[in-house]
Parts: C-alpha cells; sequence; structure tokens
C-alpha cells in the first residue's frame, strides 16, 4: 500500500509542477512539439551520441533485443537501458552502484569489484547470465565467471543495456537469467577528451582517460581505467587496469569497427570472506584468509563489417578473439572448513557472427537471419593446499599435488533467425524467432582417471548437446504513449567444464545435461504528463528445469560425500516497476525501481534432503533502488540515493532468515565551468551495518559478509 500511496503523491507534485511551470511560460511563447523521428539505415546500430548531462530520460532506441537498432517500444520484453550520461554521473567504483538502478537488476558486492547477480533468479554465482561487450560476449559459455562484469570496464562505457529473463533467439547458452551487453563509447565530435582523478577512504584512487579523434572517414577513441584501493577489510588490496581502443570507419555502402579492450586485475580475498555474527557485530574489518587472491587477466579483440547491399538489405559480419586467464587461491570458509585449494583457467577464443537483415515492405516486415560459430580451448589446473589455523584464522599455507590438470575444448555452431511484422495495423508488432544450438567439449586428462574418493577425475570424453530455442512475442500502442507488451521464450545451458570435468566425489558429471527455462512476462510502459513521467510495469513467471543439483551426503563408510545431478525444477515469479519523473523542469527529478520477487523449489529431492516447496536461499523479496536529483542551480546537481534489500532466508531448509537492509548514498558535482569540475560521492552516510552475503553452512553456522560503512571519494573533472 506504501507503493501505491507514494505513487500517488507522485503525480499529485508532478501536476502540481506542471500548473506552475505552465503559469510561469510567456503566453506568446509557442509550444515545441516532438520532432520527427529519423530513420536510420538498420546497419547502424551502435551507441547514440551522449545526451546533455541533465538529460538521462531512458533511451528510445536500444540494440541489445534484436542486435541492431530499434525503437523501444516495439521490443516485446523488459530491456532496461543506463545512458552514458547516467554513468558518466554515478561514476560508479563497483558494477552494483550502476546495475541495481535497472528495475528487477541487484548486483551484491564481494571483493574489490567482484560480485554475484540477481536478474528473475536468487542471488547467484551459477552461470545463468550472459555478459556481452558490443553484443560479443565476453567468455566463452564452456568458461563462465560469475565476476565477468569486472573485466568490463564499466565507468567509460557508452551505454548498459539489460535484457532480463532468458536472452532472446539470438542468444544462446547462460542467457537463462538475462544478458548484459556493456557498449562502448563512439566518438561524437571532431575532438574529446574527458579525464578525471579520484582519491578517497580506505585508499582509493583512480585515473579515468578517455580520448578521441575524428580524421576524415576515420574515428578513434582510447579509454584507460587505473584503480587501486586498500580495502575496507583486512587484506582486501585490489587493483585493475584496464584500456580500450574503439575505430570506426565508414564510407558510403561500407563500416568497419574494431575494439581492443583488455583488464589486468589483481586482488586479495576473493570471495564474499563471510565471518561469524560475533565478529560481524564488533568486529567486520576482519578476514579469516587474507592470504587469498584472485588474478584476471582478460584481452578482447573484435572487428565488426557491415555492408548495405541496398536500403532493404545489410550484411553483418564480427570476426573476433579474446584470452582469459584467472588464478584463484579462493575464500571458501565454509564453516571453517580447511580443504582449501589453488587453481589456474586459462583459454583462448575465436569467434566468427555472420547475420544478416531483410527489409520486407509487405507489413512492414523485416527478417534477420545469422549464426555463431566458436572454438576456445582452454586448460585447468587445481592444487590442494595444507593449512594452518590459530582459531577462525588461516595463518599459513604450503601447495601439494596437482587434483585436476585438463585441457578441454569448446565448439559450437549455432543458427538463429528472427521475423518481425506488423499484420493488419501498425499499432501491433510480432515477433518470433528460433535458434538451434550445437555445443560440445573435447576433453583430455593429463592425470590418472580415478573414480573413487571425493578427487575423481573422469577418463577422456567428449560430450555434446543439441537445443532448440523458441520466441514469440507481441506489442500493442494502446494509445500513442502507452503500449502492451508480451512474450514467451525459452532459454538453456549447458554445463560449464567445471560442471563436467571437476568431479568431486560425485558418482557422473560428464553426462549432466542442460539446464531449461520457459518464460512468460507481461508489461506496460508508457509516458504522461507531457513525457514528464516515464514508467514500465512487468510481470513475469519462469519454470526452470533440469536445474543441476549439489548436495552433500555420508556414504556406507562414513565418509561425506558430494554428488552432482540433474534433479531440480524451480519457480521463478515477480512485478517488476520502474519509472524517471521530472517533478520540476531542470531542477527537480525522480528516479527508481522497485522489485517483488518470489524463487521457489518446485521439485529438489535427493537421498539427503526434500526442498519442495521451500523458498530458495539468497533470494530477496524485495529490491528497490530509488534516487531523488536536485538542481539547485546551473551547474550543481545533488543526489540522493536510496538502496533497500528485503529478506531472504539463508538456507534452503528455510531456518534461518537474513532481515534485509537498507542505506542512503550521496553524490554531488559542481561545474565550475565548461571545462572543470569537481565531483563527491558519499557512500552509506549513516553508516548502517549490513551484510552483502548471508548465509548458513552445514552445521548450523550462520555466515556474514560485511558491506562497506561510511567512506567519501571526492575527485575532479577535465573534459573538452
Amino acid at each position: 500500500m506504501r507503493s501505491i500511496y507514494a505513487i500517488f503523491i507522485l503525480a499529485a507534485l508532478l501536476s502540481a509542477g506542471d500548473l506552475w511551470s505552465q503559469g510561469t511560460e510567456k503566453a506568446s511563447e509557442p509550444k515545441t512539439e516532438n520532432p520527427p523521428t529519423e530513420k536510420k539505415n538498420p546497419a547502424q546500430a551502435d551507441v547514440k551520441p551522449a545526451e546533455p548531462a541533465d538529460e538521462q530520460r531512458l533511451p528510445d532506441v536500444v540494440v541489445t533485443a534484436s542486435k541492431e537498432e530499434e525503437p523501444r517500444r516495439e521490443v516485446p520484453m523488459a530491456i532496461g537501458a543506463l545512458p552514458m550520461a547516467t554513468l558518466k554521473d554515478v561514476k560508479p567504483i563497483h558494477p552494483s552502484e550502476i546495475m541495481n538502478r535497472v528495475p528487477g537488476v541487484f548486483v551484491n558486492t564481494t571483493s574489490g569489484e567482484g560480485h554475484a547477480t540477481m536478474i528473475r533468479h536468487p542471488i547467484t554465482t551459477g552461470s545463468v547470465y550472459l555478459y556481452l561487450e558490443d553484443g560479443v560476449p565476453s567468455r566463452s559459455p564452456g568458461f563462465f565467471n560469475h565476476n565477468a562484469l569486472y573485466e568490463l570496464n564499466l565507468p567509460q562505457a557508452g551505454t548498459i543495456e539489460v535484457i532480463k529473463g532468458p536472452g532472446s533467439a539470438l542468444y544462446g547458452s547462460d542467457a537463462i537469467g538475462g544478458v548484459v551487453n556493456v557498449l562502448t563509447r563512439p566518438v561524437t565530435r571532431d575532438r574529446e577528451i574527458d579525464l578525471s582523478a579520484e582519491y578517497g577512504g580506505f585508499g582509493w584512487k583512480r585515473m579515468l582517460a578517455s580520448v578521441g579523434e575524428k580524421f576524415g572517414d576515420n574515428t578513434i577513441r582510447v579509454d584507460a581505467n587505473m584503480t587501486d584501493s586498500k580495502g575496507w577489510r583486512d587484506g582486501t588490496k585490489y587493483s585493475r587496469q584496464s584500456g580500450t581502443l574503439r575505430w570506426d570507419f565508414s564510407e558510403g555502402r561500407h563500416r568497419l569497427k574494431t575494439v581492443v579492450s583488455g583488464s589486468n586485475i589483481d586482488q586479495q580475498s576473493a570471495g564474499v570472506a563471510q565471518i561469524n555474527q560475533s565478529d560481524f557485530d564488533n568486529n567486520p574489518q576482519v578476514n579469516y584468509m587474507p592470504m587469498s587472491y584472485r588474478r584476471v587477466k582478460a584481452v578482447r579483440v573484435s572487428s565488426q563489417y557491415e555492408h548495405d547491399f541496398s536500403n532493404a538489405s545489410m550484411l553483418r559480419m564480427t570476426l573476433y578473439g579474446r584470452y582469459n586467464e584467472m588464478a584463484l587461491l579462493p575464500n571458501y570458509l565454509g564453516g571453517g572448513a580447511t580443504n582449501q585449494l589453488e587453481s589456474n583457467l586459462r583459454n583462448t577464443s575465436v569467434g566468427f557472427m555472420p547475420r544478416h537483415h531483410l527489409e520486407i515492405n509487405a507489413f512492414r516486415s523485416k527478417l534477420i537471419t545469422g549464426a555463431d560459430f566458436e572454438y576456445s580451448p582452454g586448460a585447468f589446473n587445481e592444487w590442494g593446499l595444507s593449512t594452518t589455523k590459530s582459531g577462525s584464522y588461516f595463518t599459513s599455507y604450503t601447495t601439494n599435488a596437482l587434483q585436476y590438470d585438463y585441457a578441454v575444448k569448446f565448439y559450437q555452431a549455432s543458427p538463429y533467425a528472427q521475423f518481425e511484422t506488423s499484420p493488419l495495423t501498425q499499432k501491433l508488432r510480432i515477433n518470433a524467432g528460433a535458434r538451434y544450438d550445437y555445443m560440445g567439449y573435447a576433453y583430455s586428462n593429463n592425470l590418472t582417471t580415478l573414480q573413487t574418493g571425493t578427487l575423481r577425475r573422469p577418463g577422456d570424453a567428449n560430450p555434446s548437446y543439441n537445443h532448440l530455442s523458441p520466441k514469440a512475442g507481441v506489442v500493442f500502442d494502446l494509445i500513442e504513449e502507452l503500449n502492451f507488451f508480451a512474450s514467451y521464450r525459452h532459454g538453456f545451458r549447458v554445463p560449464t567444464q567445471s560442471d563436467l570435468f571437476r568431479q568431486a566425489g560425485s558418482n557422473n558429471t560428464v553426462g549432466l545435461q542442460p539446464v531449461k527455462v520457459d518464460s512468460y512476462e507481461v508489461g506496460i510502459r508508457g509516458s504522461t504528463l507531457k513525457q514528464r513521467l516515464l514508467y514500465e510495469m512487468t510481470a513475469y513467471y519462469a519454470r526452470k528445469t533440469d536445474d543441476i543439483v549439489s548436495y552433500q551426503y555420508t556414504d556406507a563408510a562414513g565418509a561425506v560425500q558430494r554428488e552432482v545431478q540433474n534433479a531440480g525444477a524451480t519457480d521463478h515469479k515477480g512485478i517488476e516497476f520502474g519509472l524517471e519523473a521530472e517533478i520540476w523542469k531542470k531542477v527537480l527529478s525522480l528516479a527508481g525501481n522497485f522489485t517483488y520477487a518470489e524463487h521457489r523449489y518446485a521439485s529438489w529431492t535427493n537421498s539427503a534432503v526434500v526442498y519442495d516447496g521451500k523458498l530458495m536461499s539468497l533470494a530477496p523479496n524485495m529490491i528497490s533502488t530509488i534516487s531523488l536529483k536536485l538542481r539547485p542551480f546551473p551547474g550543481m546537481q545533488i543526489e540522493y540515493e536510496w538502496v533497500y534489500l528485503g529478506r531472504y532466508f539463508m538456507d534452503d531448509a528455510n531456518t534461518t532468515e537474513y532481515a534485509g537492509h537498507n542505506f542512503f548514498n550521496v553524490r554531488a558535482k559542481y561545474d565550475v565551468n565548461e571545462r572543470f569540475g569537481v565531483f563527491a560521492r558519499l557512500h552509506n552516510i549513516t553508516n548502517v551495518k549490513y551484510s552483502d552475503y548471508s548465509t548458513r553452512v552445514t552445521g548450523g553456522t550462520a555466515l556474514y559478509a560485511p558491506g562497506e560503512p561510511f567512506s567519501v571519494i571526492g575527485g575532479m573533472s577535465y573534459k573538452l
């Protein structure tokens, strides 16, 4: 009920502001009509030029839903978009600070810029999301990592778009919870220079530099991100060096875009670094395992060529390569277990993505066809560790023999097609498509095959998968400023190389099958009060089947074993609401989102536990982020932000509950002149004690990952 009252109050404020502004306008001043929308060639599917900093409305055009530029109102699904102006204002120091502004999205904080994500799923490190850079997967599906966003340069992105729920037929494995597409920045003027330097609490330092230049038919942009932090908890140093080079060439019917990007990340205390209740209450900065680390190297190269055969036909071909490496000594405490490990995972990839766009005059139709091809060889090594503990603290360790040493090759060939049309009336838009994925692995074990104990190793294997993913959607314009959309989408994910070949104590992991999901959603979106209030509301339901269940049991000899199998079915449903409102023209604006969700086990039974009907752990019932932006005078902007996370169960047996939390942030900036400005960020201004990740492990121990206390970061910016 409070949310309903808040909406009524907001409408009243907007009406009052509208009446006031009408009364102060000169009677002779003509009203400005919305200019006609210029029809663009479908090949020009790129980031729109930056809007002025005081205009951060939702983009009217998105690219991720169909891999090309199209009006947002014709997309039959909920898709969030964060424009460049918002990214520049927020200057996120962690992905959560920007991603949580999208309705239905919650990203938590682990160490450094590490994260776990919640998009129509509980907070999870599982491979249920697909992360893209300019439409190209940042990682191979076979080598998923839940921290993929920290490999992308979010603070210097052009736009971030989020498909909520299964990816359309144009994307494949992993896109069952959502698709996050980070779009690089194009050059929009003859010369661009954008510099900023930051300094703040807990040793935070960052420099961002972006330089763009036009040379005839060529434009080049170089972005650099240098970040360093001591971390607010013991032993949580973090540093990153990221860079992006983008070159665009355009001449007549030919366009070429090449992007080279990379990140080098070195952080201590990988993972959530949870602690017990007593330390959470009295000594939250403590870290039980300060020697843990995560070292990441990621390099991506993509080149996209487009050719217009005519105004109705366009061919796009994208060739890409990538290299990923991650060395890890994790902070998996698991109730104080000493069976830690150290690992190194690396892989290279080469891929090819041809796509053809054809416009058909009849019923304003278009047909998109294409295919994704990828080949990704990699290798994995894992060593056991002997550790020494003093109480809860790990004080030292020694490295033991190899536990896993294997080479694995991932490959895929995935054709797809999508058809859109507007039969009978232009108000109706129908969208249908399908994708066929053929994927597989070639696995070679470099150690002896072992099928006993808790460190089993499968022999050489070549599992493969075939899967068809259909989708259908409809959009109908009820009135000019309000439309309705509905869709059905099917998604899946193949088991990762880690699921298949790190067998542990399971009887058989090589035989695991893909996880599948069927998703349904309906929604409305529109604007009112002369487009001063924009809103979108979506309701969704999804059933996930053949989920990969992992559980522990005690065998006949009294040893604790771990079993992994396809045995789970889960239900996911919720309502997502987002709005943007200009309360007082160019002075006061509001943006916010609210999500209510329920994630429940439909069938989750094995020899050890029965979770049927239970709510899933780490699944907050409500999430919300609301920001109020004040511009008291030209050049000055102050933003007040409220972040709310609802209660959730800390264990799947539903015995222990985390009560949730909320805290407030403040951001301010002042543009001294057109080139120079200063800014500040105040996090958790009331110094609320909260947990980023709360679980109850086997044996009944409650563990918490304390969130950052009050902190301040300030900086200066220069642009030309």
